[in-house]
């Protein structure tokens, strides 16, 4: 295994640690919330480094081009996750309404990056280089910063900065939701460029 494959792998190795450590802090402790930052903080970068490295050293394989977006879709998915499972994003003013779109938030993320996977696996197998497209970085961008502010409210909460709980609930479910729905509109455009190598298979 080359090094970027390495790196990659490294990922999946971290992300469980992610959720334990946030789980910890209790949404009270504050170093498990700085360590649960920094895991999320080297998750982010080793996703930009084994590509680069991937690409600077010509070692792109068929499993990097697996596991690497497969990685991103475990790593950020728990995460979203772990602020959904610890109500963080279940404003109690909202009631009903918030607890259903907060599951489907979540289940969108689920249910896109599934299906993109399935698709790379059938490019893979009829030899096809599927080329990323720009609403999936797009949507890339946006799940990390979505992460990283929420990450940002719970210190500023933390700190008293931020007093009122459920209106971070609030904004919380708002940056999740506004994340899933472009996760949800990029998994579309996704299969959608790839219909024709689709199609190929024999229903």
């Amino acid at each position: 295994m080359n090094l970027p494959n390495k790196i990659t792998m490294s990922r999946l190795i971290l992300t469980p640690a992610f959720y334990f450590s946030f789980y910890t802090s209790k949404q009270g402790a504050f170093l498990p919330l700085v360590i649960s930052t920094l895991i999320f903080a080297c998750l982010e970068l080793t996703d930009l480094l084994d590509g680069y490295l991937a690409r600077r050293n010509k070692q792109i394989t068929d499993f990097g081009k697996l596991m690497d977006p497969f990685a991103d879709s475990i790593s950020r998915f728990t995460v979203f996750f772990t602020i959904y499972a610890s109500g963080l994003m279940i404003p109690v003013d909202w009631g009903y309404f918030a607890e259903k779109a907060a599951g489907i938030f979540i289940l969108i993320f689920f249910y896109r990056d599934a299906g993109n996977f399935m698709v790379r696996i059938i490019g893979i197998s009829h030899k096809n280089v599927i080329s990323a497209r720009f609403s999936g970085k797009l949507k890339a961008i946006l799940q990390a910063i979505a992460i990283g502010t929420c990450l940002f409210l719970l210190y500023l909460f933390q700190f008293g900065i931020i007093s009122d709980l459920e209106m971070m609930k609030k904004t919380v479910f708002c940056i999740v939701g506004t994340a899933s729905i472009t996760t949800g509109i990029s998994g579309i455009d996704y299969w959608w460029a790839n219909r024709g190598l689709i199609n190929k298979l024999k229903m």
